[in-house]
Formats: C-alpha cells, sequence, structure tokens
C-alpha cells in the first residue's frame, strides 16, 4: 500500500514538474546569444571609445598601440577614413572579445564569411537546429555595422 501512494505521490509531481522544464534549454540558449551580443557590441563601443580618444588615426587599418591589433572598418569603400568600429573578422571584432580559440559555454566557435564587401561573424549554439545565432557584420562599403540574434530555432 505505502509503494504505491509513493508511486502516486511521485507520478503527480512528475506531472507538475516536466511540464515546466521544458522550455529551460531553449531559453538558455537565447540568454546565451543575448549575453553574446551584449559582449560583442560592448568590445565594438569600447574599441571605437578608445579610438576616438586617440583622435581618430586615419589611413590606419589596425588600431595603433593595440597588441591584439583590431582590424577596424573603412567609412566607405573608396575611403581611407576609418571609422573606429572593428571588423566582423578573426583580427576584428574576433580579437576584440577573444573568443576566437574555443566556444564558450554553448556556443561553438565562429565562423568568418565575406559577400559583396559586407563581412560577417557568426556565432551559433552548438547542438542547436539551424536558425539559433549571433551575427556582427560590417559593411566596408557604407562603414555601417549590424548585430543580429536569431532565435526562432533555438
Amino acid at each position: 500500500m505505502e509503494l504505491v501512494l509513493v508511486m502516486v505521490i511521485i507520478s503527480i509531481m512528475a506531472a507538475v514538474v516536466v511540464p515546466s522544464m521544458v522550455g529551460v534549454t531553449s531559453e538558455a540558449r537565447i540568454a546565451s546569444l543575448t549575453s553574446l551580443a551584449g559582449t560583442v557590441e560592448s568590445a565594438g563601443h569600447m574599441t571605437k571609445g578608445a579610438w576616438e580618444v586617440q583622435s581618430h588615426p586615419n589611413n590606419v587599418e589596425r588600431f595603433p598601440g593595440d597588441p591584439s591589433k583590431i582590424l577596424v572598418i573603412p567609412e566607405t569603400a573608396a575611403s581611407k577614413e576609418y571609422t573606429g568600429w572593428p571588423q566582423a573578422t578573426a583580427t576584428g571584432i574576433g580579437n576584440a572579445i577573444a573568443l576566437d580559440q574555443h566556444g564558450g559555454g554553448f556556443l561553438s566557435s565562429p565562423t568568418y564569411s565575406s559577400s559583396g564587401g559586407t563581412n560577417t561573424a557568426k556565432y551559433e549554439m552548438e547542438n542547436s537546429t539551424t536558425n539559433c545565432f549571433y551575427e556582427y557584420s560590417t559593411s566596408a562599403s557604407s562603414g555601417t555595422v549590424n548585430s543580429t540574434i536569431t532565435s526562432s530555432g533555438c
């Protein structure tokens, strides 16, 4: 009789707890992407701020005096005037946040691509479906920076 009572109690507890735990992994992945976005954006702003403090060193593609040699983006494709924002490359934002050599927690190592003057750094979640990633992209043709979280597959 006691065994039946214990099994009934455990069954009731499982029926209550299991449904509340189903979305926890997805929420953790989204939180990791949001945290990474904040890290990347902070690193970008810190690099830009340091660039400004050094009086906009123009005609210098790499950040002067910085041991990591953060590569920054030009204002326009034809211009050699630089913006101070890190490029979406391993030597740009990769050096700024120093996350290239390994993933971090749920993250896989980043992938970098370049197409039509736009560089993209893509950070995907490990063991997830295709639409669970963060992208940081820079355009050499317009000097712009974009930051996007895609979480529909998390």
